[in-house]
């Protein structure tokens, strides 16, 4: 077997020198900092999910996919009524998986219109096979932020490539009020909510707590966990380091490896938390197969949620093997050991409450102070949607007849 491994690495430093040097468009450069990387499949992913990304936006799926008349898996006609449907649940391809010890999913390999590819299931499953692919970390540092950015433009990392085009022309996520933005009018704002009760610290009534502390990395890498401190003007006064038991105060030594330490484990936890577990499968992808397996093909709600669960499962099947296994691309992409992955999965199982009513949800007396005075638009807008969503779905239902 050892002896296999070692042909299969061969093969797979082959192909990455082999791409490496037909990619005339990139510099002289970007190709001397992906050999520097030892890992081939490392480069190889570096070079293949821009061009992917890329070809995917130029190419995206439209309304046109939507064939009314295929809506139909999990069931089958039984009559010529519009109501004559009967559950054939032998016609879904269904499996359980276990995310963590407290958290399964059951995951489609497709829904009414679109299915996973199986090439790239292979690719993703093979991807976690240690004896293959082992999980070998290398830090390679750029001499500095121009030089880390000619890196992305070169490779397609950049805007209007495989990243979208950004809105926003003045958030430099550097500056200290551009830091502070990140948690009132970005997606940090989903942990600043959260926030129990209004804090009584020295540095203000507002504070992201993300301890995070307690959970294993990898050697090489620090512990994540930090408590960030705002004052009623929404403006960063102190971040609390964890690991290192001590305060860090705008301006001061240490004070941005602090904010960096914030950025890096708010940006994981959402990852791994809001998005990938309560985005991906426990809103999308438990709608989609409760949807497909309980609702006739006839059924209102059926109908309505067909649209607005277009491709779904192509895409949470592949946002599962690609970001859930260990050795998984979020797993790699972490500085956590899997078994601390696993916790933060727990986690956020246990916390989830991605089917509360958004004007249900209670804030501290802080937080509310920014929503009764208009600055919190996540939760202002959040509100107004909410209702538009209500009256949207009670008059389609409304009107779907019997």
């Amino acid at each position: 077997m050892s002896c296999f491994s070692g042909c299969f690495d061969k093969t797979i430093d082959a192909v990455a020198r082999k791409m490496l040097a037909s990619r005339n468009d990139l510099t002289t450069e970007t190709k001397d900092l992906l050999r520097e990387l030892e890992d081939s499949v490392a480069v190889v992913l570096c070079l293949v999910i821009p061009e992917n990304t890329i070809d995917s936006n130029k190419n995206p799926l439209t309304d046109a996919e939507v064939n009314t008349h295929a809506i139909d898996l999990g069931w089958k006609k039984t009559g010529e009524g519009f109501h004559d449907w009967e559950a054939d649940p032998d016609s879904v391809k269904k499996t359980r998986e276990q995310v963590s010890g407290k958290f399964y999913v059951y995951i489609l390999n497709k829904d009414d219109i679109t299915e996973s590819d199986p090439a790239t299931k292979i690719a993703l499953k093979a991807l976690t096979f240690d004896l293959f692919f082992p999980l070998e970390d290398q830090n390679i540092f750029f001499k500095d932020d121009e030089a880390a950015k000619r890196f992305m433009d070169n490779l397609g990392y950049s805007p209007g490539k495989a990243m979208p085009v950004t809105y926003n022309t003045d958030f430099n996520m550097q500056s200290d009020a551009s830091f502070s933005r990140i948690f009132f009018y970005s997606l940090g704002v989903v942990l600043l909510v959260r926030q129990k009760g209004t804090s009584r610290s020295q540095y203000g009534p507002l504070e992201v707590d993300m301890p995070l502390q307690h959970l294993a990395v990898r050697k090489s890498y620090r512990k994540y966990g930090a408590r960030v401190h705002f004052n009623i003007k929404q403006q960063v006064t102190a971040i609390y380091d964890y690991g290192k038991d001590r305060y860090f105060l705008p301006g001061k030594q240490g004070w941005e490896n602090a904010k960096m330490l914030a950025k890096v484990t708010a940006f994981t936890l959402i990852t791994a938390r809001e998005h990938l577990s309560w985005t991906h499968l426990l809103c999308s992808q438990v709608m989609t197969t409760a949807m497909i397996l309980r609702l006739a093909p006839s059924h209102p709600i059926r109908r309505l949620l067909t649209v607005f669960s277009f491709n779904a499962a192509r895409v949470n099947h592949s946002a599962f093997n690609s970001l859930v296994p260990e050795n998984s691309i979020l797993h790699r992409a972490t500085a956590f050991e899997y078994r601390s992955f696993k916790q933060v999965f727990d986690l956020s199982f246990q916390t989830c409450n991605i089917f509360e009513p958004f004007p249900d949800r209670q804030y501290n007396a802080a937080i509310q102070e920014l929503v009764d005075d208009g600055k919190l638009p996540y939760v202002t807008n959040g509100v107004e949607y909410y209702e538009i969503v209500r009256k949207f779905v009670a008059g389609g239902v409304a009107k779907a007849g019997e």
